[in-house]
């Protein structure tokens, strides 16, 4: 338990607290509301592993990802028909998004994308198969445009 100015290497003031320590342990969990913002160093996982929450969103025909809730996210749509994947909102340049792409129904879903989604050598999947599944790399190269790789078929 760590408590205000009165703990040997902490200042603290109404708005920010610091600790003067090379070195600062939390055992057990810790929970952070807004960025961690690294200003130098690396960050580096000891053991374990960084890894969302499964974030499942359902849709009937067009999805609007929103980073914000996470960097994989699983679209699934079932019932054939089309689906259209929107242009994510709240990305961010240089982040990372996987989207898993599933379609548990009998009948193929035919696939569409926003323009701001460009993919290697212009080759994009166009269907999401029966009981099948499509994963979705994205890098965000600048605001609005998502380079693209997929693949689909796994066994």
């Amino acid at each position: 338990h760590i408590e205000g100015s009165g703990v040997l290497g902490i200042v603290d003031d109404t708005s920010t607290t610091v600790f003067k320590k090379d070195t600062v342990t939390v055992d057990g969990d810790l929970g952070i509301t807004g960025d961690v913002d690294v200003r130098t160093g690396n960050v580096r996982i000891r053991s374990g592993q960084i890894y969302p929450d499964d974030l499942q969103k359902y849709s009937s025909s067009n999805f609007t990802p929103n980073a914000n809730e996470g960097n994989w996210q699983r679209l699934i749509k079932s019932g054939g028909g089309t689906f259209t994947l929107n242009s994510i909102s709240n990305h961010k340049v240089g982040a990372l998004y996987t989207f898993t792409l599933e379609n548990p129904g009998s009948s193929n879903v035919n696939l569409t994308f926003n323009s701001n989604y460009k993919f290697a050598n212009g080759i994009k999947p166009n269907i999401i198969r029966a009981n099948s599944e499509i994963v979705l790399s994205v890098v965000v190269q600048k605001a609005n445009v998502f380079l693209c790789t997929w693949a689909e078929d796994y066994s």
